[in-house]
């Protein structure tokens, strides 16, 4: 991991934050469980581990939310010697008919590296707040 400068490990892991969103916006199960594939996933007190059993749970609950914008801000990296810890916000705006916030939390997790490249090891959400269904 040390081989990476502070800028490129920052770059890679938003990243992997951005790539992460934009699945999870394009309701793509598939592709979130690709990208979470290697990580252990705490989701808000459930933990999940395996490709296949993250993309049933993404399957689950891309089934029934409105169209919607994840929006990630206050990315902190702090660089390890064999990895690269990470934590951020996120907020999650309903898009159609209008803009409504839906959800206000953080991610955290741990990103290593190998011969195949950049990877999540764990990736943990949170809400701090989600409207009322």
């Amino acid at each position: 991991m040390s081989a990476l400068r502070p800028a490129d490990l920052r770059h890679e892991v938003d990243n992997l934050l951005g790539r992460y969103a934009e699945c999870a916006d394009a309701r793509d199960a598939w592709s979130v469980a690709e990208l979470l594939a290697r990580a252990d996933l705490h989701f808000t007190g459930t933990t999940i581990a395996g490709r296949d059993s993250i993309e049933r749970h993404y399957r689950l609950l891309f089934e029934t939310p409105p169209a919607s914008r994840h929006l990630i801000t206050n990315v902190i990296v702090d660089a390890q010697q064999d990895h690269a810890d990470f934590r951020c916000r996120y907020s999650r705006w309903q898009i159609d008919p209008g803009a409504q916030l839906l959800a206000i939390g953080g991610y955290a997790g741990t990103c290593r590296t190998d011969e195949s490249g950049f990877f999540l090891a764990s990736f943990a959400v949170t809400r701090s707040w989600q409207t009322e269904s």
